[in-house]
């Protein structure tokens, strides 16, 4: 594991013979300082497996080799590195107040579109930092000497603050929504648009919001009418077509991007007569109706059912999702896991 090795040379580091040898007073802040980077090291490590991570619930020692153990709780974060002929190092941080005086509260707001004031902030001292939108604020005490069985540090240390945005990995091009044909979107009358945003599009480099058509793409409310393609505030976006776009969009902040069909490189890569076609009709058993709401592809909830990842489909709004994500991602009865043919929540006309 990255992290266990990482971990490993950093505490092969710190007990090298010369550590106390000389000018003990900076030796001693170099080592605590080391033994913070290392809990940020971990906590980064954790954040890229699972950015809805904070600290843990119930009690489990996480890691537990050569000389490195770290133990979850609660919130509470606490790792002990115990070198053969050096010091013990500790390193601990929190995402939850523990009553104890001065502590200071990490901070995960990588799903939230809105930053939030230090959890630590009071009326007396409010301070002048709020954690940014999809970032993590990291308060991480390291120091020498081992903790109490509270887990309390018994000697001295140093607290490294750290801001982080964490990118995703990957470098496919995805698309909100793709279309082998036409895709037109029909809104209501009454000032329907179609809103795009992206929880972790400004943690990617370059990225934009995404719509991909074979052919046209359009924004109507009704017969007729031509309605907003609207952004979230500092987005950009693209709009791949053949076929052209009606919408009334801001060409500032929107491209529009030639699909060049049947050259071997395009998405769906088949020819629309290939493709599987609703007729139209309702009276037909042929037309299919998806429901609107949010679908959530990812790794199968602890306590579901069925094949390692899933398609998760909640009958909400997408801002209401943001607001929930965190208590829906611990309740595997939540919403409703859809099969590849999503027949368990289509409704046939």
């Amino acid at each position: 594991m990255v992290l266990v090795l990482g971990l490993v040379l950093r505490a092969a580091m710190i007990r090298m013979p010369s550590a106390l040898a000389s000018k003990q007073t900076q030796q001693r802040a170099n080592l605590a300082f080391q033994a913070a980077r290392s809990g940020l090291d971990y906590a980064v490590f954790r954040l890229r497996d699972n950015p809805a991570w904070e600290g843990g619930e119930a009690r489990e020692v996480v890691l537990d080799k050569a000389g490195l153990k770290v133990i979850e709780e609660d919130g509470l974060v606490v790792g002990e590195m115990r070198t053969d002929d050096g010091p013990t190092l500790f390193f601990r941080f929190r995402f939850k107040p523990t009553g104890e005086d001065g502590e200071k509260i990490s901070i995960n707001n990588l799903d939230s579109d809105v930053p939030i004031p230090l959890a630590h902030a009071t009326e007396e001292n409010p301070g002048g930092f709020e954690v940014p939108a999809h970032a993590v604020c990291l308060y991480v005490e390291g120091g020498l000497g081992g903790l109490d069985d509270s887990g309390v540090p018994v000697g001295s240390g140093r607290t490294v603050e750290a801001v982080y945005r964490l990118v995703p990995d990957g470098g496919v091009k995805d698309a909100v929504l793709m279309s082998a044909g036409d895709m037109v979107l029909n809104v209501s009358r009454d000032g329907g648009q179609v809103y795009l945003s992206g929880t972790y599009l400004d943690r990617a480099n370059g990225d934009a919001l995404r719509l991909r058509s074979k052919q046209k793409i359009e924004v109507i409310n009704g017969a007729n009418g031509t309605a907003d393609l609207k952004l979230a505030a500092r987005s950009e976006a693209e709009l791949g077509q053949s076929g052209g776009v009606r919408a009334n969009y801001d060409s500032k902040d929107v491209t529009l991007v030639e699909e060049y069909r049947s050259d071997g490189q395009d998405f769906y890569n088949l020819s629309w007569d290939q493709i599987p076609k609703a007729t139209g009709k309702r009276s037909s058993r042929d037309e299919i109706q998806i429901p609107g709401g949010v679908y959530v592809f990812g790794e199968r909830m602890e306590g579901g059912s069925g094949d390692a990842r899933e398609i998760r489909y909640y009958d909400m709004t997408y801002k209401s999702y943001l607001k929930n994500a965190k208590k829906l991602a611990r309740n595997p009865n939540a919403g409703v896991v859809v099969d590849a043919r999503l027949s368990n929540i289509r409704n046939k006309g």
